[in-house]
């Protein structure tokens, strides 16, 4: 007990000594990918000793791990979310993997409950080792505590001593020491639950509920009817819905002859925007119904078996038609206003579905294993999540499938997107200097003119927000110190005079720790290097906008009309 303690303790330090030289006070980049190899390096040293899953757990480690270095590949902050939660749900899983003895059961309640359960035994596991060891103390001798006072007095007392003198023997480490002294406050508290949370871990002692426990017949008993009942309802919703998209799935008008089909809207915009995310929602909800009716299927006698099996394949084609509706929707939109982000997650969401759906319905005439079940969800959620990496999305939406409104290309979406979309940001400063010259050239403006520079303007200053990140985060002293011309901010003053890195704002000094590093927005300085006066040409282009913009808002008094979302990429 006592080495299994102390080889806990143990990990727990590094791990946090670790935390603190090369995570604390950096960016989520290369810093997430370590913190998750350095995570599962301390659950594989603290794994129970009775293990009968350990193959299993490192299979869910080196999933984690891989989802974590996917987080660095991207710029996509959606997409890093996504990572993000797979390597941490692949973890909690993998801890659960390390702790239980008994065999996992491959049960989904099983996969849901892990993180509830870790947490409890967790809780448990510490209070039971401090009364534990509180019945130890009281039976043995009293410990001479005037002595370890003593000790620890002359050992602070020296530490001070010898500090102040290497302090004052070298400037380079009294700096040091005084960047510690600024820090230890937040380190220490950090350090400490990062620490206590080790600990509980460690000590908890995770059991995996029974398999009928985990079931959800010992707590809902639905008959055939109550089934029957749920299933028919959506059913007749959706066949109404289906008979009259029928013409409209299958036919092909063009945006001005809508009116043909029944169609009231003059837009393929305002009649798809609304109507893609409502069918994602319906297909879930489909789904969902789905799931729970096979919970239950096999329990019923041949007749009311077959009975839900028939009505329940009816249902799962029903909703791929649904499914298929909010596809021709999506490229419909897309052939005419481009692409969003929101609708790309939607699509790749609806093929999620759409596989759950195949599996289902093999689910209802063949028998399949629970392991071969939790599998197969596990790779399709893994095969989407690798394509939402693979497909470099904002590139996508940026050069191939441009967002448009009002029959022009939406500069301030694409200008919202993250340095995977590089590649765009060039088109928009030459794009934004021709508008900018033209309205340069007249005497008096309009509103269609005051909504122009408005959006441009909006465009130019994203643009700037995310050339700023990539210049000072992996520009030279030069760069940053030209990107910055004319601009007062505290610290790249003294750096123009130095050119030192140290003099440099804490928080660029921060950004530019390889910890924080990514690798898309490495590619993305490096196109930026290399025709850097293009890009620095931005901040005098917005100095004649804002020149404009004030010559126009003497003449035009009314607001901007506000035609897009002000906050994209992530609202649409």
């Amino acid at each position: 007990m006592k080495t299994a303690v102390f080889k806990l303790v143990l990990a727990s330090f590094i791990f946090t000594l670790f935390f603190n030289i090369f995570i604390f006070k950096t960016l989520p980049g290369f810093s997430v990918s370590l913190f998750f190899v350095a995570i599962h390096i301390f659950l594989f040293s603290i794994k129970n000793k009775n293990v009968t899953n350990l193959r299993l757990a490192l299979i869910f480690s080196a999933m984690a791990i891989f989802f974590a270095v996917l987080f660095v590949v991207r710029d996509n902050t959606v997409v890093q979310f996504l990572n993000f939660v797979a390597a941490l749900t692949v973890t909690v899983l993998a801890t659960f993997l390390y702790k239980i003895p008994q065999r996992f059961s491959f049960l989904l309640t099983s996969l849901i409950s892990s993180p509830f359960l870790i947490g409890i035994a967790s809780v448990l596991g510490l209070t039971a080792f401090s009364l534990k060891n509180n019945k130890k103390i009281e039976q043995t001798p009293s410990v001479n505590i005037i002595s370890f006072v003593r000790g620890g007095v002359v050992s602070l007392l020296l530490f001070i001593i010898i500090l102040s003198l290497l302090r004052s023997a070298d400037p380079i480490f009294s700096n040091f020491t005084n960047y510690i002294s600024q820090q230890i406050t937040d380190r220490l508290i950090i350090s400490s639950i990062i620490f206590t949370i080790l600990i509980t871990i460690g000590l908890a002692k995770v059991t995996e509920l029974r398999e009928s426990e985990l079931s959800l017949k010992n707590y809902i008993n639905p008959s055939v009817y109550e089934l029957a009942a749920i299933c028919l309802t959506v059913i007749t919703t959706f066949t109404a819905f289906i008979l009259i998209q029928f013409r409209y799935l299958f036919s092909s008008f063009g945006e001005r002859e809508l009116h043909k089909i029944g169609i009231a809207s003059l837009t393929y915009s305002e009649y798809v925007r609304k109507g893609f995310f409502e069918l994602v929602i319906v297909s879930l909800i489909a789904t969902l119904v789905i799931a729970f009716v096979l919970i239950f299927i096999k329990d019923f006698k041949s007749i009311k078996q077959k009975f839900l099996k028939i009505i329940t394949s009816l249902l799962i084609f029903e909703t791929g038609m649904i499914i298929l509706s909010a596809t021709k929707r999506l490229f419909l939109y897309i052939d005419n206003h481009g692409l969003t982000r929101i609708r790309v997650f939607g699509f790749l969401f609806l093929i999620w579905i759409s596989i759950l759906l195949i599996i289902f319905l093999v689910r209802i005439y063949f028998e399949l294993k629970s392991d071969i079940l939790f599998y197969s969800y596990i790779l399709i959620t893994v095969l989407i999540l690798i394509s939402a990496n693979v497909i470099n999305i904002d590139k996508l939406i940026a050069t191939r499938f441009k967002p448009t409104i009002n029959n022009e290309i939406d500069y301030f979406y694409t200008s919202s997107l993250s340095a995977d979309a590089i590649d765009s940001w060039k088109e928009t400063i030459v794009v934004s200097e021709a508008k900018t010259a033209e309205l340069e050239t007249k005497s008096s403006y309009s509103k269609e003119d005051n909504r122009i520079a408005f959006w441009t303007g909006r465009s130019l200053y994203r643009l700037r927000e995310n050339l700023s990140v990539i210049v000072e985060g992996y520009g030279t002293m030069d760069e940053i110190s030209k990107w910055h011309e004319g601009r007062n901010i505290e610290g790249i003053s003294k750096m123009r005079e130095t050119g030192e890195i140290s003099d440099l704002p804490e928080f660029i000094k921060i950004r530019r720790k390889w910890q924080s590093k990514n690798l898309s927005k490495i590619q993305a300085y490096n196109i930026v290097h290399k025709d850097f006066g293009t890009y620095l040409r931005l901040n005098e282009l917005i100095r004649k906008l804002n020149d404009v913009q004030k010559k126009i808002n003497t003449q035009v008094n009314e607001d901007p009309q506000f035609d897009r979302s002000s906050q994209p990429p992530l609202v649409e």
